[in-house]
């Protein structure tokens, strides 16, 4: 995905590429492999169609519209992703979605934060396991 992120795509591609990786995501019956691409993927056309598609006015706007809507499903599957398997591109992911929306997770932060003290317990009771 990560060669394709640079390509010119239109609106109408970029919302079902979002989609699609949404879904992948947050779909209970795919593995923790599949998820994984697809987090590092959302990256990578978020990143991608901005930085190398510079000449398009307002286009990073447009695609960012696309992922709006999941953005709660998809920071709260990315914080599961690093409780499961403490995966490091997943902070690259983290810090890509903090950067574009900021002012949309603020409101999800109650969400946000209980993934976390999740995420906290589970690390806790497991170093005291062995």
């Amino acid at each position: 995905m990560k060669h394709f992120a640079c390509g010119k795509l239109s609106i109408a591609r970029i919302a079902n590429i979002y989609g699609e990786l949404v879904n992948r995501l947050s779909d209970p019956n795919d593995e923790l492999p599949v998820k994984v691409e697809a987090a590092i993927a959302i990256q990578h056309v978020l990143e991608g169609q901005a930085r190398c598609l510079p000449e398009v006015k307002n286009r990073s706007t447009a695609d960012r519209s696309m992922l709006k809507p999941h953005i709660r499903v998809v920071v709260i599957e990315v914080l599961r992703l690093v409780a499961r398997a403490e995966i490091e591109e997943m902070t690259g992911v983290m810090d890509a979605l903090l950067e574009e929306f900021v002012d949309d997770i603020i409101p999800i932060a109650v969400d946000v934060a209980t993934e976390l003290v999740t995420f906290a317990f589970w690390i806790s009771h497991r170093d005291a396991c062995g």
